[in-house]
């Protein structure tokens, strides 16, 4: 997982800082975690949080070496992204949570847990529908 880490270092920077205006930054954002999870990052989840449950040791390890950068560098975008005025004042560790939870569960839906074959979605398009939401329930009044 340490590997993993420094590896991912390049694209916790790129994750951590906007991209354009909120709607436009909270699309790519979306877009690139989701790239993430289909070259590589989602077996690093289902290890992670398997090995996680059954080792608390490795738990930590997951969270202080993989989760917890992820969900940091989206909080630092988000927190930019309310220091704008763009995005409502709100705890950007939660919204970070927020952000990503629903995206790392329809790639597990589709990919580790067979629903592309039994329940297929498009990802691209939950995808484009979780950044809308994300967005309508966020933005600054």
């Amino acid at each position: 997982m340490e590997q993993a880490a420094h590896e991912g270092a390049p694209f916790l920077a790129l994750a951590s800082k906007p991209s354009g205006p909120f709607p436009q930054s909270i699309e790519d954002l979306v877009s690139k975690l989701s790239l993430g999870f289909s070259h590589g990052v989602l077996a690093l989840q289902v290890i992670g949080l398997g090995e996680g449950f059954a080792d608390p040791r490795v738990g930590c390890a997951y969270l202080g070496d993989h989760l917890e950068p992820v969900l940091g560098a989206i909080a630092k975008r988000l927190s930019q992204h309310v220091a704008l005025g763009e995005m409502r004042n709100v705890d950007t560790h939660f919204a970070a949570i927020q952000l990503l939870s629903p995206l790392l569960i329809i790639h597990l839906h589709q990919t580790v847990l067979g629903g592309d074959q039994h329940f297929p979605k498009v990802i691209d398009d939950f995808c484009a529908e979780h950044a809308a939401a994300f967005v309508r329930a966020s933005r600054a009044a």
